[in-house]
């Protein structure tokens, strides 16, 4: 399910099953940064569903995340950026559901 939260889009799933009673297949993220002015533009692919995915950086930085804790559809991007100065792109790593 999808809606409009002031200007911003958000997106639901429902499953018909709970979401502990599900074999969740290994996503296969991909990840690739682009460089901006305000901060780094994390871009994630998945090739299956991806729960929980989460994008981590090892040690505190003064940064701010425009989302995290998401969930990525089938063969489906999610777009999020990553505002601070400074933000080494080779420290930045993601994990899911799966991989914990």
């Amino acid at each position: 399910a999808k809606g409009l939260i002031g200007e911003k889009e958000y997106q639901t799933s429902m499953f018909k099953e709970l979401w502990k009673d599900i074999v969740w297949a290994e996503p296969n993220l991909s990840i690739k940064y682009k460089k901006l002015e305000s901060g780094i533009e994390v871009t994630i692919a998945a090739e299956a569903y991806a729960r929980r995915v989460e994008i981590l950086l090892p040690e505190p930085e003064d940064v701010i995340f425009e989302d995290n804790y998401f969930d990525i559809l089938p063969n489906s991007k999610k777009k999020v950026l990553i505002k601070g100065n400074n933000i080494d792109m080779s420290k930045i790593s993601i994990s899911h559901w799966i991989s914990e």
